[in-house]
C-alpha cells in the first residue's frame, strides 16, 4: 500500500466528504457511481444473468476483498475534512477547504490509486464541477463526511490475464457533513478491473455500468425527484 493512500485508509472514517449531487442526478461528483446511478437513456433496464466465476481462485477472492475499497476510496476521493465547518452556508470557509493544497492531492490520490488514469482524470473534472455547484448551494444533503459500499451479492467473477469482469449487487450509504445518514438505491454493478501491481489494492476500475435493482428503505425517491432532480431535469409535459 501507498504511504498517501495508507494515511486514508486510516482518515477515510473522518475524511472523506463530497457532495450529494450525483447521488441525487443533480450533477456528477467524486463518486465511482456518481455516472451511473440514473440511467443514460432515464428507462429502466433489467438486471444482467449471473455467470459462474473464473480464472485464478486467488484473484477471485483478492477481487472480492479489495473491490468495495475501490468503489468506497473512489467515491470519497471529493473528500472535506468534517469537524472543520459548523454551517455549509459559509462558503469562504467551503472555499478554503476544496482549494487546500493537501486535500487535493489526498483527492488525487484515492482517484489514481484506485481507477485507471484515464477515469481519474474525468472524476477529478466531476468533482470540481460537483464543488463549484454545491458551495453556494447552501445545502446540507449535498454533504458527506462518510460512506460504505456494501456488496450484498457477487453473481459472477471472470479473470482473464490482467483484466477481470465483475457482476456485483450492492450500494452505498453516506454520513452528511451536518448529521442525518442517506442510502442509495441497490445497484447490480459491472465492472471492468485492470491489474495493477504498482497500485495499493492491486487492481483498479477501468470501467462499469449500474442498473438499479431496489431503492434504499425508507426514503421517499418521490420527495428527492421533486426537491432536486426535477427542477433541473423537467419530465416532457404527457400530450
Amino acid at each position: 500500500m501507498s504511504e498517501s493512500t495508507a494515511g486514508w485508509s486510516t482518515r477515510r472514517k473522518r475524511v472523506v466528504g463530497g457532495t450529494l449531487l450525483g447521488l441525487l442526478g443533480l450533477a456528477a461528483v467524486g463518486m465511482i457511481l456518481a455516472s451511473v446511478l440514473v440511467p443514460d437513456d432515464g428507462r429502466a433496464r433489467e438486471p444482467r444473468t449471473a455467470f459462474v466465476d473464473s480464472g485464478p481462485t486467488e484473484d477471485i477472492l483478492q477481487i472480492r476483498e479489495v473491490l468495495p475499497r475501490l468503489v468506497e476510496v473512489s467515491t470519497s476521493a471529493g473528500g472535506l475534512p468534517s469537524g472543520t465547518i459548523a454551517f455549509v452556508t459559509d462558503e469562504e470557509r467551503l472555499r478554503e477547504l476544496v482549494d487546500d493544497p493537501e486535500l487535493r492531492a489526498e483527492r488525487v490520490s484515492a482517484l489514481t490509486d484506485t481507477l485507471t488514469a484515464e477515469r481519474a482524470a474525468q472524476h477529478l473534472v466531476e468533482i470540481n464541477r460537483g464543488f463549484e455547484e454545491a458551495i453556494p448551494a447552501h445545502n446540507p444533503d449535498w454533504w458527506f463526511v462518510d460512506n460504505n459500499y456494501a456488496a450484498q451479492k457477487w453473481q459472477g467473477i471472470s479473470v482473464e490475464a490482467d483484466t477481470a469482469t465483475v457482476l456485483v449487487t450492492g450500494g452505498q450509504s453516506f454520513t452528511h457533513l451536518q448529521g442525518g445518514f442517506a442510502p442509495s438505491p441497490t445497484y447490480q454493478t459491472l465492472f471492468t478491473l485492470q491489474r495493477a501491481t504498482d497500485k495499493p489494492f492491486g487492481w483498479v476500475i477501468a470501467d462499469q455500468d449500474s442498473i438499479e435493482v431496489d431503492p434504499p428503505v425508507g426514503l421517499d425517491w418521490t420527495s428527492v425527484w421533486s426537491r432536486w432532480w426535477a427542477p433541473n431535469n423537467p419530465r416532457p409535459l404527457s400530450p
